[in-house]
């Protein structure tokens, strides 16, 4: 392969190699985020994820929108973990993307360990389930969708996977937006505790309005919505914030009835389900 044009997917497979970790014996302990000394091989999802956002980082992959599973999001992986990658994406802004860049390079622990110290560990490690979760519902899609390639089925066989397709389908979606949610409840909902100073509180707006950038929507999903109201009301009562204190355009979010609400309904778009993904027209 030429070196100055390597594709992504080669790239993946690089990093693979790089952040084996094995044991004396030479037998593979762990692989970037994923440990292998466990059988169920936890955190398989998150690795993958990452690798392949420092894949197409490397590769210089340009952002597109695209639609999966009734989920709206903006991505440089529409052909390899998309949904993984966005979750994992969001983890990074809260931690650091240099972090888990190392972590998964290196293959240690340190993402992890920032991660739960700024959530719990209970909360880190229903994440890192669920992002393996969704590597097995999209697996078990693919199977299902293989088993239809056969020519002769009986009617009866092609409706009951069909039924289990659908069913796969609203079982990934749900587990996506689940996650997602977490995500930004865990890291807002306990990092507002540590809010004292006017500069503490302008860099928590700051931090929580910009994670709209990373926000995967679904139709009629207002969820970021509302919680970034919520919060900045919760600021507002418990520490008597004024606008007048620090003056950014955010202001305009939170002491403009209806502003906020207008701007991101602007970005909601009406999506079906598919079996992978669409480039989105315009």
């Amino acid at each position: 392969m030429d070196l100055d044009d390597l594709p992504d997917v080669a790239i993946h497979e690089c990093i693979h190699y790089l952040q084996e970790k094995h044991d004396k014996k030479g037998r593979i302990i762990r692989l970037g985020l994923c440990d292998y000394t466990d059988k169920t091989l936890p955190g398989v999802g998150l690795n993958e994820a990452a690798v392949q956002l420092m894949a197409a980082k490397a590769s210089g992959e340009p952002c597109e929108n695209v639609k999966y599973f009734d989920i709206n999001l903006k991505t440089n992986t529409p052909m390899y973990y998309p949904l993984e990658c966005a979750l994992v994406s969001q983890m990074a802004y809260i931690v650091g993307e240099d972090v888990l860049f190392d972590s998964t390079l290196h293959s240690n622990s340190n993402f992890e360990a920032q991660y739960i110290s700024l959530t719990s560990e209970e909360q880190f490690f229903k994440i890192q389930r669920n992002i393996d979760l969704l590597i097995e519902a999209q697996s078990k899609l693919e199977n299902l969708y293989s088993s239809l390639e056969d020519v002769g089925l009986e009617e009866n066989f092609v409706q009951k996977i069909l039924k289990e397709i659908e069913e796969t389908k609203t079982r990934v979606k749900k587990i996506f937006v689940v996650t997602q949610r977490l995500i930004l409840t865990s890291y807002f909902d306990n990092a507002i505790q540590l809010v004292f100073a006017p500069k503490a509180i302008e860099n928590y707006r700051n931090k929580l309005y910009l994670f709209k950038n990373l926000v995967c929507y679904t139709e009629n999903d207002n969820f970021y919505t509302e919680y970034y109201r919520t919060k900045m009301e919760e600021l507002e009562e418990k520490y008597e914030y004024k606008p007048s204190d620090v003056v950014t355009p955010l202001d305009l979010v939170l002491y403009k009835e209806g502003f906020f609400t207008k701007l991101f309904g602007k970005l909601k778009l009406l999506f079906r389900f598919n079996r992978g993904y669409e480039r989105i027209q315009g």
